[in-house]
């Protein structure tokens, strides 16, 4: 940027001071002989001092000049007028500069924001991976429980997110007061039973021996792989509310919840069709 200055300044000088004059020649060399970390030093300087050394350093190559070689009155004013240009281009430059780093703060924090948001959505994408292997991995794990359930007349409710909570909590030692708690409130017509609790505990724990798992991991793997379920029970839920008020349109739904613009024609008009006919029916009937 400095270098840009000096040659800026020696290139335009042809335009106000001709080639012929006797100072043309020695006033270049004076430009040139300005050390490049000068200008370095007035451009990062703050922008009222760099006003004050620009204008301090022109005036002192134009006494120079004055000084040492006779110049008359007509060159004399021309030579002002183009001293006084220098000093408007070069703050003109001085501003754009300025400019430009402040474009460069917004642009690089806008880049941060950026990168911010992406950590996040990758984050986002590799949980929900995460969580969609562990499902999956469970499934036929899950599957073996609850007919062991069966085979011992645990009731399948016991097979619940508080139920699991209550076997990591006291697996750690832990009250399990409050799953107790939510248990009853989920489950009014069944009452928690500690021997029933102490029977799935158990059931759980002959798996996990077994196949040589560790306990608590094998717990908050199954509370994952319930939270994935619960999430698409949500999706199921607001599409439900929906119909409910009477919006029978799968597009309209779509629209409230602001993706009705990710599918193409063709998706929407076969998504319609199975959720009129196949997915509220079904969902009403369970």
């Amino acid at each position: 940027m400095s270098r840009e200055i000096k040659q800026r300044i020696i290139s335009i000088m042809p335009l106000y001071l001709s080639k012929e004059c006797p100072a043309y020649s020695e006033l270049i060399k004076a430009i040139e002989d300005i050390p490049d970390d000068k200008f370095y030093q007035v451009i990062n300087d703050p922008l009222l001092y760099i006003n004050q050394r620009i204008h301090y350093l022109l005036d002192e190559i134009l006494f120079f000049i004055n000084q040492h070689y006779p110049i008359p009155h007509e060159q004399g004013l021309q030579l002002d007028r183009f001293i006084n240009e220098i000093k408007t281009i070069c703050i003109d430059l001085i501003k754009n500069n300025e400019t430009m780093k402040n474009d460069i703060v917004r642009l690089e924090n806008r880049i941060e924001g950026l990168e911010n948001h992406i950590e996040c959505l990758e984050n986002d994408r590799i949980e929900t991976k995460k969580r969609r292997a562990i499902a999956e991995l469970l499934t036929p794990f899950v599957k073996e429980i609850r007919t062991m359930m069966i085979n011992q007349h645990v009731p399948d409710c016991y097979y619940s997110k508080s139920i699991i909570n209550a076997c990591l909590l006291r697996s750690q030692g832990q009250s399990i007061s409050w799953e107790i708690a939510d248990f009853n409130r989920d489950n009014r017509q069944t009452n928690f039973d500690i021997n029933i609790f102490n029977n799935f505990e158990l059931i759980i724990k002959h798996q996990t021996d077994s196949l040589r798992l560790n306990y608590d991991t094998l717990l908050e793997f199954l509370l994952d792989k319930m939270d994935r379920n619960e999430a698409k029970h949500d999706t199921v839920k607001k599409i439900l509310r929906h119909n409910a008020h009477g919006n029978t349109s799968f597009n309209e739904y779509l629209s409230s919840i602001g993706i009705s613009d990710a599918f193409d024609m063709n998706q929407k008009l076969c998504l319609e069709n199975l959720y009129r006919n196949h997915f509220v029916a079904h969902y009403h009937t369970i």
